[in-house]
């Protein structure tokens, strides 16, 4: 295998930050974002917990503080969306980033799996 071919096999490391905390303004939410842009992070997630922000308000105001950062939720709680609402959501953050975010979103069922089952 030539050095040229092995090259092109290696996979880049990318690493990201899931906020967790919100900030008490917007300047310092963009602010964050911006540090987490500057440190080479690749992505930013935001959780969707009760107690937390909701996910989505924030991600679109991040879109606009970093051109570079992929952005999405950690996860989505299915059980916390109406599944039209979420597209609809969806939809308004496609066109309030100029459809250039890559969301990277995994839902997961929030139930427990029967018994002797794993997820």
């Amino acid at each position: 295998m030539t050095s040229t071919v092995a090259a092109r096999q290696l996979r880049q490391l990318r690493t990201g930050i899931v906020a967790m905390e919100p900030p008490a303004t917007l300047r310092q939410w963009l602010d964050r974002v911006r540090r987490i842009d500057d440190q080479g992070h690749d992505v930013l997630l935001m959780p969707d917990h009760l107690g937390l922000w909701p996910p989505f308000a924030p991600l679109v105001a991040a879109a606009g503080a970093s051109d570079r950062l992929r952005l999405g939720t950690q996860v989505l709680n299915t059980e916390f969306w109406n599944p039209v609402l979420l597209a609809r959501e969806a939809a308004a953050v496609d066109v309030l980033t100029d459809g250039t975010r890559q969301w990277v979103s995994d839902p997961v069922p929030t139930t427990s799996p029967p018994p002797g089952r794993n997820l």
